[in-house]
């Protein structure tokens, strides 16, 4: 199947626009790329109630109401996790934001008992309160990730976005998240091993999701064995993957301390060994602020160029003020880089 693929920024911004047209976006992507996490972020964005509804977990009957009889006739009652006219706002909110999630799996009945409420806004007789959005997010079928083939008729439901999450964004990211540096300098340093899904196995595989794991597994893996710390990050990246990223964390012990980077700039040891360098710029990306840019970015000039463009961009994601500093200023005028109007 041929279809457009946008990056996650543009999905995003994609999104927003069917949301603000009174559409409803369908959000397509392999597993782990942060789809409903971008549903998440909009709902807050937007001061919205975030609402994740499950469809692969709900009958037809969830979606459309139980029936009741009342004075000799039978109606439905809707279930309340679907905001309808007249419910009061949630507190401190401007309405609601629900994301059909697991769209693409639910069997066909669920998918059809859903085409009421996407294009009609109805749930039964009743209608969806006005200050509720939705979305959807779902697997595409060419990812072997229990995906039913949808209908014309839903399809014509939807606006729908193809979405691959691409590494650079993601350590834009994971660095203004807070996620550990080593992570993301190894992405930088490896960006073959950010995704390695393959949707004809069934081992695990590194992604947006799992690499997101391996950094919380970092704090703990420092009391561990080698072998141990291998086989623990292979239970969320794979064999292959995780036997690479600690071999890179080995190297990260072994680094210039930061302390004697900021002390003297111009003399501190530059490594010579390509991962290495990955290594200490990671490092310095996750240790630079306000204060001692000046002094780092003096050391990172002692670096290849492409090194430097990773550093400041993903510093600047972190701090944009670094944007504002002369040394800043000093290195873009020189390189004649684009990052200085971005």
């Amino acid at each position: 199947m041929e279809h457009f693929v946008t990056n996650f920024t543009q999905t995003r911004e994609i999104v927003v626009l069917a949301l603000q047209s009174k559409l409803v976006p369908l959000v397509l992507g392999a597993p782990g790329e942060a789809k409903s996490s971008m549903a998440r972020s909009i709902a807050e964005e937007f001061n919205l109630e975030y609402v994740d509804i499950r469809l692969t977990q709900k009958e037809p009957q969830d979606l459309n109401g139980f029936p009741e009889i009342r004075n000799g006739r039978a109606s439905y009652v809707p279930m309340d996790d679907i905001p309808l006219e007249g419910d009061p706002l949630p507190q401190g909110k401007q309405g609601w934001l629900i994301n059909f999630d697991e769209l693409t799996s639910a069997h066909a009945q669920i998918q059809a008992a859903a085409y009421k409420i996407l294009l009609d806004r109805k749930v039964g007789r009743h209608n969806i309160h006005s200050k509720c959005l939705m979305l959807g997010c779902g697997n595409q079928l060419e990812n072997n990730a229990i995906v039913e083939e949808m209908s014309t008729a839903l399809i014509s439901r939807l606006a729908i976005v193809n979405c691959k999450l691409d590494w650079e964004e993601w350590v834009d990211w994971a660095q203004s998240a807070g996620l550990p540096w080593e992570v993301c300098a190894f992405v930088s340093y490896m960006p073959t091993r950010f995704n390695t899904f393959n949707p004809e196995s069934r081992e695990p595989y590194a992604c947006a999701r799992t690499w997101h794991f391996a950094g919380n597994y970092l704090g703990p893996l420092q009391r561990a064995s080698k072998d141990t710390r291998v086989k623990a990050l292979a239970t969320v990246l794979g064999m292959g993957v995780a036997s690479e990223f600690a071999a890179f964390l080995d190297h990260c012990a072994n680094l210039p301390k930061l302390s004697e980077i900021e002390a003297a700039p111009a003399t501190a040891y530059v490594p010579r060994e390509a991962s290495h360098r990955y290594a200490v710029t990671g490092m310095l990306i996750g240790h630079t602020n306000d204060m001692n840019f000046p002094a780092v970015m003096q050391y990172m000039e002692r670096m290849t160029p492409e090194l430097q463009v990773i550093y400041l961009r993903q510093v600047i994601a972190k701090v944009p003020s670094i944007k504002r500093k002369p040394a800043f200023i000093t290195w873009a005028t020189r390189m004649g880089t684009a990052l200085a109007t971005n």
